[in-house]
């Protein structure tokens, strides 16, 4: 049942007809086409689609930590959430050709867009076990870089579905060595890194880079 906030031509809450009202974040209301019983995928088309959405969904909660930071800025300003943005991102780069063929392109996955100068990361190093080091270049020549941008560096592991945010260190540092769980002894992971202002604090950051794929390897 729907529920009048301030008369009938006001925002409102729950089900009215076949719309379904509800206040989204930053306090804005929506309306939304109500969605019935829906049935199960039947079409092998339906079936694929239903698979790349899930995964994406899957890929966005374990991301969340990174995105929570990266793509702050960009929902205070969109009516979405960190997961559903993440899944309209990069749904592209999640294919299958059936139910038993998905193929996920982590080199091309995303974790934001914006106008703060990137840093130059190297190849990671997995030469100490349990560890990764990444190095990059500061670029601080660049008008929009400054040396105490936080740099954040996003591992994800397949194998295990998760995914570790290592803590930021300054622009200007030129690295850091990130400890990872033991359980991914000898599994691939890949590296994603962005760049924050840091004008503000970390859960909100009022600029951020692109972000980039910094590389892949196997837990030593």
């Amino acid at each position: 049942m729907g529920i009048p906030t301030k008369g009938i031509l006001a925002p409102f809450k729950n089900r009215i007809g076949t719309v379904v009202g509800r206040r989204w974040r930053a306090g804005k209301w929506t309306m939304n086409s109500y969605q019935g019983d829906v049935k199960n995928p039947r079409t092998s088309a339906q079936q694929i689609q239903r698979l790349r959405f899930s995964a994406a969904g899957q890929l966005g909660s374990a991301f969340y930590d990174a995105i929570d930071i990266s793509l702050n800025y960009f929902l205070k300003q969109h009516p979405t959430t960190q997961v559903g943005e993440f899944v309209k991102r990069n749904m592209p780069f999640i294919t299958a050709t059936g139910p038993d063929s998905l193929n996920v392109d982590y080199t091309s996955l995303t974790l934001c867009k914006g106008p703060l100068a990137e840093v130059g990361f190297d190849a990671p190093g997995f030469d100490t076990p349990g560890q990764i080091k990444v190095d990059w270049q500061a670029h601080l020549q660049v008008a929009s870089a400054d040396a105490n941008d936080k740099v954040y560096v996003f591992v994800y592991c397949p194998d295990t579905k998760s995914g570790l945010l290592a803590e930021p260190k300054e622009r200007a540092t030129g690295n850091m060595d990130i400890t990872v769980p033991q359980d991914w002894n000898g599994l691939k992971v890949h590296l994603y890194g962005f760049v924050t202002s840091d004008k503000t604090n970390r859960k909100k950051p009022n600029s951020v880079s692109n972000s980039l794929y910094i590389g892949s390897g196997n837990i030593g």
